[in-house]
């Protein structure tokens, strides 16, 4: 479910509003705050799109054959333009251990970074528009041509 969410938030800039059925964990991931277990690249482009709230969760004995997991209904509200791919690659790679910091997580497709970087934090700690400035200022400084659009 994440993926098929990834790939609505990321290629289709008309999507601005709409209601899904998921897992209760996917959703808890989709509204997860910085500094969390469940923040991850999928919470900082849901973030950075708009908004998502749960409107409901859905027991598994709502459903024949019941499912082992407890579904949530949440709510999309989208107003901004995705990002690029390429920012959700460099997102994956931000997030790739969650126990190092980002220098570290982007050092094998970043050799040197510059000095304003902020090398200490990990993925979790950089709320979603700090992850865009970081991003666009290594783009546009020349530090993210080693990373191909996936």
């Amino acid at each position: 479910a994440k993926k098929m969410v990834a790939h609505i938030l990321l290629n289709f800039p008309h999507f601005t509003r709409g209601t899904f059925l998921l897992q209760r964990e996917v959703a808890d991931i989709l509204m997860a705050e910085p500094k969390t277990r469940d923040y991850s690249p999928i919470t900082v482009i849901t973030r950075i799109r708009g908004r998502v709230r749960k409107i409901r969760d859905v027991l598994p004995a709502s459903f024949y054959p019941e499912p082992r997991v407890v579904s949530s209904l949440v709510l999309f509200e989208m107003g901004k333009s995705p990002p690029s791919s390429l920012f959700y690659t460099f997102l994956r790679l931000a997030f790739s251990s969650r126990r190092k910091n980002l220098r570290n997580n982007l050092k094998p497709v970043i050799k040197s970074l510059p000095e304003w970087f902020p090398s200490k934090k990990r993925a979790e700690e950089i709320y979603p528009e700090e992850f865009l400035e970081i991003f666009y200022r290594l783009k546009n400084e020349g530090f993210l041509s080693a990373i191909s659009e996936t």
